[in-house]
């Protein structure tokens, strides 16, 4: 049993592995490098070099000595993760078993706009749900940082637009491993995010930390829901000319 840090600050709502082992490496005057390597990481074990690792799947045993020395639950550390969303936000972190199954399989399960004669089946080799091609994404809301900085899991994913706290537009930010050292390039195009916009990210954010989704029906599980946006997204970006006279209407 590892000992105790004296200084262990606890993890705030939705917070990212990586800014969190940031904030307590900066408590020791350390960087999360040496932290991980010195105190987190047993002897044998991969170390963790980047922000994507500490937030993609790190080694359980690092996990473990992060619980051991701050008391929060495995569990809890784990879901800080983007492993520890499987298999809710995404089937698996493996590769595929056939050729394009993952993508068939997730956006495919249901239909919200069209029929399944007009779905466009694809094959997309190695494919993941809502991960970038380039890594996770290095966004956060001006005021959250202004007050209480600290990036959260789903901000670096395209998932939302908006902070659920403050409404603000989510903005690309220029930072090293779990640190902010300022904003990215400002877009001159982005609007504030619109009421459904907000209540899309309100219903998403909720589905993370509740595991359930209330729509205006009936609550949905939180895998569900993220199946159902991307199965959205497929369908509306459908060619017009492909779709059916009945689902042109709905569309418009």
């Amino acid at each position: 049993m590892r000992r105790r840090w004296p200084l262990h600050s606890p993890p705030r709502n939705d917070e990212a592995l990586s800014s969190w082992v940031h904030r307590l490496a900066a408590l020791y005057d350390m960087e999360v490098e040496e932290l991980v390597r010195h105190d987190l990481a047993p002897p044998g074990t991969s170390l963790v070099r980047t922000r994507g690792d500490l937030d993609w799947d790190p080694p359980t045993s690092v996990l473990l000595a992060l619980s051991e020395r701050t008391g929060v639950a495995l569990g809890d550390v784990r879901r800080m993760t983007i492993a520890g969303q499987v298999p809710w936000l995404l089937d698996t972190l493996g590769p595929e078993l056939e050729y394009g199954e993952a993508f068939d399989t997730y956006v495919h399960q249901d239909s919200l706009v069209l029929t399944a004669k007009e779905r466009r089946h694809r094959p997309v080799f190695g494919w993941r749900a809502w991960l970038p091609a380039s890594g996770p994404l290095r966004r956060a809301c001006r005021r959250c940082m202004a007050t209480a900085p600290a990036f959260t899991v789903v901000s670096q994913l395209p998932l939302t637009l908006s902070c659920p706290e403050h409404g603000c537009t989510l903005t690309p930010t220029i930072g090293a491993a779990g640190t902010f050292l300022g904003w990215g390039p400002a877009d001159t195009t982005a609007s504030a995010p619109s009421e459904a916009v907000l209540a899309m990210d309100r219903r998403t954010h909720q589905g993370l930390r509740m595991g359930t989704v209330t729509l205006p029906r009936r609550p949905v599980h939180v895998g569900v829901w993220f199946r159902l946006l991307r199965t959205l997204i497929d369908e509306l970006s459908t060619p017009y000319s492909k779709l059916r006279i009945r689902s042109r209407r709905t569309m418009d």
